[in-house]
């Protein structure tokens, strides 16, 4: 054997091994032949000699969630349109196989007229199976947004702790030189009115730490009611409550996080479940716009 008509066999074993479908598509005329095909795919016909046609039967295999996106690149004249400029043009999608299970699968369209070249409008239409370094890639792509997401997390509770006064739960001065600059950006840029309290916290911690009590502790607690009372016979009078602390309880909200998401929803992930909760407030909004639209209008 020639080494040219070897080199030539093993190319073309190498491509067939590669590919699911190979289709050889002329412009002009339309016709496409079909030069290789799995049975793994037995589900797309092999016998149509008809581009449209061809394209048809395999939109029908296109997960829906693709199906747009694959009209798109298949249309004829502007597929041809591009691979006269760049040579190929792909896509990736998840086509339903023989099994009827959808697989990832690249779709490659490229130029056959000369090697290298974007003349001509006739080409080759490949069908190429990614599954399994799809998933693998997808799975990676989520781990590192779990990843990223958490990093996320971790830095925003060191950065509250760092701007956070421990015992008033109040901010620091980097906490109140932070958001200071934030409001007041905020203020100029949508002409908002700003208000400021200052409060001095040296008389709560005084009275945190000479009259706080734990639980178990009974003690008088010594009031005066105002002079406008809702009872008009204890206005301006003094008076002592006998109190005994019987328990202090917390509230302690859950951490918004792709746990809590799963437990309170059908969603995986916080993002998720936000995104949907978000949805669901701008239909209600929606909805709400129109009926009170339709009321103004009886």
């Amino acid at each position: 054997m020639a080494v040219n008509e070897f080199f030539r066999d093993s190319v073309a074993n190498a491509i067939r091994s590669m590919y699911q479908m190979i289709l050889d598509v002329k412009y002009e005329t339309k016709e496409c032949v079909c030069l290789d095909y799995n049975h793994e795919i037995k589900n797309i016909s092999s016998e149509i000699t008809d581009y449209d046609s061809f394209s048809r039967d395999l939109f029908l295999s296109v997960h829906p969630e693709e199906r747009k996106e694959f009209l798109e690149f298949i249309t004829l004249d502007k597929l041809v349109d591009r691979i006269s400029k760049d040579v190929y043009e792909s896509m990736e999608c998840r086509i339903r196989h023989a099994d009827g299970e959808f697989y990832w699968t690249r779709i490659t369209v490229c130029n056959t007229t000369k090697e290298d070249s974007a003349e001509g409008n006739d080409f080759l239409l490949l069908l190429q199976d990614i599954h399994s370094g799809k998933v693998k890639a997808m799975q990676k792509e989520k781990e590192q947004h779990s990843l990223i997401q958490k990093l996320k997390m971790d830095y925003e509770a060191i950065n509250k702790e760092n701007i956070t006064d421990e015992m008033t739960g109040c901010f620091n001065r980097k906490g109140e030189k932070y958001y200071s600059r934030l409001c007041i950006e905020e203020a100029k840029k949508f002409g908002k009115n700003l208000f400021v309290c200052v409060a001095d916290l040296n008389g709560l911690k005084y009275l945190n730490d000479h009259f706080g009590h734990n639980v178990g502790d009974a003690f008088d607690l010594n009031v005066t009611f105002p002079d406008t009372y809702a009872s008009k016979e204890l206005e301006g009078k003094a008076a002592v409550f006998k109190v005994e602390l019987l328990g202090i309880k917390e509230t302690i909200l859950p951490e918004l996080d792709d746990e809590f998401a799963s437990e309170v929803s059908e969603f995986d992930t916080f993002e998720e479940y936000k995104e949907d909760v978000k949805k669901n407030i701008e239909k209600k909004k929606a909805n709400d716009a129109e009926a009170t639209a339709k009321d103004e209008l009886i």
